[in-house]
């Protein structure tokens, strides 16, 4: 995309050039000399300060070394409470910590990291071996992360998971409030010399310098224009710079992911730019591993274009989604039946498929407990059904205990629960959560059915019809006619508010939820 910056051009546009020019060299030479001097002199801070680098803030405590001399903070010893409107990266003794839009609070003590995440999912790296924290739990450990080859025993091991404390989890959130906000890039209508450099067309005459100087104003205009585009809500403005590849190299950047993660936390209510923005930012499988957890994005996470995620990162995938249903919104239904093929797949690629199995059903038998315990039935009764569909093929694999683990779950569709329902964020949740009496499956699937077939739908031999409580039906293969012709859709229903979730088109997650007329005139739209 060219971006229209205007420039006066005057018949002495030459003396004027080589003028700037002199003067950004100096700014330049400067500026390096600077760099020099703090490298040369790293700064080890140690009192009570907020400080704040890339799209970061932290505030550290009396107690917090910090060593400031590399490209982002590297914490020594001590807390350090973090907030970040975009990506942050930031060391940690000795592992790499990545985290997407929100809040964690990380110490080092003796040698040994523990990384809370608050409301940012957050990447614990070193070399090629990886922990994923997703919101609401906490990891603890070092830079030796066990590799898969170890066996997935010791893998899984140095990975295990706990839940942040509830009243430590609030004190935290309650400090981040008092954290300024970050101004993202805004056009200038004074801003004549960028103008002027920009559209400079003497590119062989620039020295290195200069070039280096106009690519940076380039960078920041381009920038400054997708911000605009986004708060005004001009989507084939948005379209036209993260396609244009000539900005590929400014949005990749370290600055570009950050803008672009903070830009997708202002259009959660579009579904169109957040799919555009989603896709822009995943140019590596760590963006996208954090997105697919993160509470914001895990539903269109799914629908956008990725790069093909590692071993490393599938395995983490695969353990941690499903611990990560500890938020007041419940995981959809949609995203767990993905992980269930992610299984298989995985499965059907390992090795050594039985440790693998017997594993899986080791690690997440306690969260099906856990969530009972907690009191949210219908989790439970989900997450135990997708385990029971993964090993319905493979129970020659599975270990005696992991087996009886397994049939145990038969169990939890009919018996009544003993723990108190918690109150969820929204009616919404309360009411498919809220429901421990039994219920007709075929009874409640009917009504679906008679609800859709009044709404003018279509029924295929692939329609099915699946009733995962008391109100809450899971919709498969139901046809609407639309504007383009026939399309198939996949969805929730809440049969007892009219509502529709989790839709799913084409294979393209769709993160809105609508009544049932609305979705039904949405549909005929199409």
């Amino acid at each position: 995309m060219n971006l229209r910056l205007s420039a006066h051009r005057h018949f002495l546009i030459l003396p004027a050039f080589l003028c700037l020019l002199s003067v950004s060299l100096l700014s330049a030479s400067s500026s390096t000399n600077a760099s020099i001097t703090r490298q040369a002199d790293p700064k080890i801070e140690r009192f009570p300060a907020v400080i704040a680098w890339g799209d970061a803030q932290a505030m550290v405590w009396s107690d917090t070394l910090v060593d400031r001399a590399g490209s982002v903070p590297r914490l020594l010893s001590g807390p350090m409470l973090i907030k970040t409107d975009g990506i942050v990266e930031m060391d940690a003794a000795d592992l790499h910590l990545t985290g997407l839009y929100g809040g964690a609070y990380v110490t080092v003590r003796g040698g040994v990291v523990t990384v809370a995440a608050l409301t940012a999912p957050m990447l614990a790296t070193s070399g090629r071996r990886s922990v994923l924290i997703p919101a609401g739990l906490q990891w603890s450990g070092s830079d030796r992360i066990a590799s898969y080859d170890a066996g997935v025993t010791q893998w899984a091991k140095s990975r295990s998971l706990s839940a942040v404390p509830t009243a430590f989890k609030r004190a935290q959130l309650m400090q981040l409030e008092s954290f300024p906000a970050v101004a993202l890039p805004t056009r200038s209508a004074g801003s004549s010399l960028d103008r002027f450099l920009s559209s400079l067309a003497f590119d062989g005459w620039r020295l290195p310098a200069a070039q280096q100087r106009v690519h940076r104003l380039y960078e920041e205009e381009v920038f400054r224009e997708l911000t605009r585009c986004v708060r005004e809500g001009d989507r084939d403005c948005v379209m036209e710079i993260v396609h244009d590849a000539d900005n590929e190299e400014h949005l990749s950047g370290r600055r570009g992911q950050g803008i672009l993660a903070s830009l997708l936390s202002q259009v959660s209510g579009d579904s169109v730019m957040t799919n555009m923005l989603l896709t822009a930012l995943m140019h590596d499988d760590r963006l996208w591993l954090l997105a697919s957890i993160h509470p914001q994005w895990r539903l269109p996470a799914w629908g956008v274009d990725h790069p093909t995620p590692s071993r490393e990162m599938c395995m983490l995938h695969l353990f941690v989604l499903p611990q990560s249903d500890v938020l007041a919104d419940a995981l959809p239904v949609v995203i767990l039946q993905r992980w269930e093929q992610e299984a298989a797949d995985l499965l059907a690629l390992d090795a050594d498929p039985r440790s693998l199995l017997n594993h899986l059903v080791e690690v997440l038998v306690p969260v099906v407990r856990t969530e009972t315990t907690l009191g949210y039935p219908e989790r439970a009764r989900t997450l135990a059904a997708s385990l029971m569909s993964i090993v319905a093929e493979r129970k020659e694999l599975l270990s005696p205990a992991a087996s009886a683990a397994v049939r145990s779950f038969s169990q939890l569709g009919d018996e009544p629960l003993d723990a108190t329902v918690h109150e969820e964020t929204t009616s919404a949740a309360s009411s498919s959560e809220g429901g421990t009496q039994p219920f007709d499956p075929e009874q409640v699937a009917g009504l679906a059915e008679e609800l859709l077939r009044e709404s003018g739908a279509a029924f295929t031999v692939q329609t099915s019809f699946k009733a995962l409580t008391s109100s809450q039906v899971n919709v498969m293969g139901i046809v609407f006619s639309g504007v383009r012709g026939d399309a198939s859709y996949d969805f929730l229903l809440d049969t007892a508010r009219g509502m529709v979730s989790a839709v799913v088109v084409g294979g393209r997650p769709l993160p809105n939820t609508l009544s049932l007329r609305e979705f039904v005139r949405w549909a005929r739209l199409q």
